[in-house]
């Protein structure tokens, strides 16, 4: 039975030694890790969205100012022209002057394939650039021309420059893009500037840039359809003046092909899985024959008739997460570092469990009063934890000690109950038994006495094993005589008790005889009654016992064995009122009333032959006999 005390404390929650310093190493040096963690891999997904972030926007912006840079010379060109007309320094009657300067214009932006001037009485000056890269100027009508003819006449309502419709021309079998200058004297139409570029000369252009930022660079009229691309660089694409551009699907690239389409929908709208990036541009991944890419654009900020530009490019995801894929690893090798910080943790933690393990080990047998098998555990390298083992096995040799003094069950009472359990006076009902060597006198005077000792300590251990093997208890050694006393909450128990223990005793120096000489007679008594039992004796020495009449009715019937069974080896007598609890378990045989000394009234007394209901098991106290014998 545990003490209330230890009952209490074990209600309470508890970690195992390991547990406890695992948790302790792991918060000491895995929680500021993990902090440390935290910390530097949200500054790192902040600092490398940032990056991304600036990364695109530094992409698509070098690639818009690039085209636009490429852009401003046709735009200067046929500004420079209709501001001359609109101020008078150029006539635009005069179709000879006209010619000249567009000349020199062209000149100066190579990328131009030429300028025309369109009047509004419906002739045309055209300057441009043959494939002998020489300059050549024509004179024509543009009025019944069925591509030039309606792109005059939308100049012819719009006061702004803009970005025309791309125009296939069938002299120069290609097609056109188209920078329109209208121009005006006091709000007078005088006719339009047009600008053209070959859209294979700007597709040459685009393919180089995409060369230069390392990725695949093009130009969408609209979203369905291509106005440079790096296919277009070439004369193997060819266009009519009902399709003057490529549609994103002809173009032949299966990344621009899917860039508006996404898991099986449609996302045309930029706010559909796309994702608005800095500088006005957006961006999304597409996957293309099992390989991602990162695809950006942005519209170009250019007057157009209709349709916007969008410039844009696409690269392998892998290239554009290369920071993110960084910071992943990072992350791994810091969740590496935290979940090995936590494995040493536990395995120090086992480590240094194993002497604690020990010490509960050897804590606990010496609360079982195991003494006499303990195994020391090895010395510890921890000065505290080997410190507390050489506490404890000097503790365990002094409980040792004090367990040969003073009699198992009152330590076992003390360690379970507590001290004031032990102090504690009572009356309880016991049994009690006395016995006796017969002749010990005679015995002892031929011994020496090392060999008396060594005789009396076999026969008194002999004794005690069959007494203590049935829960009883060595009150104490009186010479060659014993008393015991069986303490059970069942008085009828604690009879029954005492009765097998006086059978495995006669057994047990049965056995015992007949391997040593000499041969020991003894008395056994056996009685029931109520006495006093608790410890007494004096503040500093105390003795754990039992007194009252019951303790010498005991010891009267002990003696009666001389009267009643004075030849037996082992004579086991016990009163009327031991029998009385025994029932039928034992084969008793009644030897009458007898009158024992200081005891007024007859008491009855019983011989006990033996056990009729035996266990179904072999008892302690048989184990006891068995090991008797040897």
């Amino acid at each position: 039975m545990a003490a209330p005390e230890s009952r209490a404390r074990g209600d309470r929650f508890r970690l195992s030694f390991a547990t406890l310093l695992a948790l302790l190493l792991a918060g000491l040096t895995g929680l500021p890790l993990l902090v440390v963690f935290a910390v530097a891999f949200g500054s790192g997904v902040r600092n490398t969205q940032a990056l991304l972030a600036d990364k695109s926007r530094l992409a698509v912006t070098a690639l818009v100012r690039r085209t636009e840079d490429y852009l401003a010379p046709a735009q200067a060109a046929a500004g420079f022209l209709a501001d001359q007309m609109a101020v008078g320094r150029l006539n635009p009657h005069d179709a000879a002057a006209i010619e000249r300067v567009m000349r020199y214009a062209i000149v100066a932006a190579p990328q131009l394939n030429g300028l025309a001037f369109a009047h509004p009485d419906g002739w045309t000056v055209v300057a441009y650039r043959a494939a002998t890269d020489d300059i050549t100027t024509e004179r024509g009508l543009w009025l019944h021309d069925p591509v030039v003819g309606p792109a005059v006449r939308d100049s012819a309502s719009r006061d702004a420059p803009y970005w025309g419709r791309p125009i296939y021309i069938d002299a120069a079998r290609t097609t056109m893009v188209t920078y329109v200058v209208p121009v005006r004297r006091d709000g007078r139409p005088l006719g339009a500037i047009a600008a053209t570029i070959r859209l294979e000369i700007l597709s040459a252009f685009i393919a180089q840039l995409g060369r230069d930022l390392r990725e695949t660079s093009f130009i969408l009229y609209g979203q369905d359809h291509v106005i440079a691309h790096h296919r277009l660089a070439s004369d193997d694409m060819r266009f009519t003046a009902a399709a003057p551009l490529p549609t994103i699907a002809e173009i032949g690239d299966p990344v621009l092909s899917a860039m508006w389409t996404g898991d099986g929908r449609e996302t045309t709208d930029p706010g559909q899985g796309w994702m608005k990036l800095p500088g006005e541009a957006f961006g999304r991944q597409v996957e293309v024959g099992g390989t991602r890419y990162a695809v950006l654009y942005r519209p170009l900020d250019l007057p157009t008739l209709d349709q916007p530009w969008l410039v844009g490019a696409y690269l392998p995801a892998a290239s554009v997460m290369a920071e993110v894929r960084r910071l992943a690893l990072a992350a791994i090798v810091s969740l590496g570092a935290l979940a090995s910080t936590l494995l040493a943790a536990v395995l120090i933690g086992r480590r240094l469990r194993q002497p604690v393990d020990e010490l509960a080990r050897l804590a606990h047998a010496v609360s079982r009063l195991e003494t006499d098998r303990l195994i020391m555990p090895m010395r510890s390298r921890i000065v505290e934890l080997d410190d507390a083992i050489d506490a404890l096995a000097r503790s365990a040799t002094a409980l040792r000690l004090f367990a040969r003094f003073v009699p198992r069950r009152v330590v076992e009472i003390a360690l379970s109950q507590g001290e004031a359990e032990v102090l504690r006076s009572r009356e309880r009902i016991v049994t009690i038994m006395f016995t006796d060597m017969v002749g010990f006198s005679q015995v002892a005077a031929g011994l020496s006495a090392e060999a008396c000792a060594a005789f009396l300590n076999h026969h008194l251990s002999l004794l005690t094993a069959c007494i203590e093997a049935e829960a009883g208890v060595v009150d104490k050694f009186i010479g060659d005589a014993v008393m015991a006393v069986w303490v059970n909450a069942d008085p009828d128990e604690g009879a029954r008790a005492a009765a097998r223990a006086a059978l495995a005793i006669r057994d047990a120096l049965h056995a015992d005889n007949a391997r040593h000489r000499p041969a020991v007679r003894l008395r056994v008594g056996l009685h029931t009654g109520e006495v006093v039992i608790g410890s007494l004796g004096s503040p500093t020495r105390l003795n754990f016992t039992v007194v009252g009449e019951a303790v010498n009715i005991a010891q009267r019937i002990e003696a009666l064995g001389k009267l009643v069974a004075p030849g037996a080896e082992v004579a086991i007598l016990a009163s009327g009122w031991t029998a009385d609890r025994l029932g039928a378990d034992f084969r008793l045989r009644p030897l009458g009333r007898h009158r024992l000394p200081g005891h007024d009234e007859p008491v009855a007394v019983v011989a006990i032959d033996e056990v009729i209901v035996p266990r179904t098991a072999p008892g302690p106290a048989q184990v006891a006999v068995r090991d008797a014998r040897g």
